[in-house]
C-alpha cells in the first residue's frame, strides 16, 4: 500500500550518509558522490537529484563496477532511477528509511535493483 510518508521533500542532502543491506554498502557525501559495494562488488559513482536543486524525491544513481570477478561488469557502467521510501515498521507508527533502486548498463544486458536501509 501506498503511504503518505513517501510523499517526501528531499534535498541532494538527504541521501548523504551509509546504507546498506546484506553484501550491499553505499556511503554517500553531501555532494552525492559515493563509493561502497553492491552485491559484495566494490563500486564508486553517484547519486543525484534527478532535477537539480528541486525537492522531488527522484535520484539518478551512476556507478561503475571495479572488479572483473564480480557479478557487476568491470568498468561498465550503471545507470538508473532510486527514492527514498519509507516502509512502515510493523506494530508501531514509525518508519524505516530506505533507498530503493534499479540501475541497468547502456546496452540493457545487466540489471541490478535492491533497497538499502539508513545506517
Amino acid at each position: 500500500n501506498y503511504d503518505a510518508a513517501n510523499a517526501l521533500a528531499v534535498s541532494q542532502s538527504s541521501v548523504a550518509g551509509t546504507w546498506a543491506e546484506t553484501g550491499s554498502s553505499l556511503t554517500i557525501a553531501n555532494d552525492g558522490t559515493l563509493s561502497g559495494t553492491l552485491s559484495n562488488c566494490p563500486v564508486s559513482g553517484t547519486l543525484l537529484l534527478a532535477t537539480p536543486s528541486s525537492s522531488k524525491n527522484l535520484y539518478t544513481l551512476s556507478v561503475t563496477g571495479t572488479t572483473a570477478s564480480c557479478t557487476l561488469k568491470s568498468g561498465a557502467t550503471y545507470t538508473g532511477n532510486a527514492a527514498i521510501t519509507f516502509l512502515p515498521i510493523t506494530g508501531s507508527n514509525l518508519y524505516v528509511r530506505t533507498i530503493f533502486f534499479m540501475i541497468k548498463t547502456a546496452t540493457n544486458d545487466t540489471v541490478a535493483y535492491g533497497q538499502l536501509t539508513k545506517q
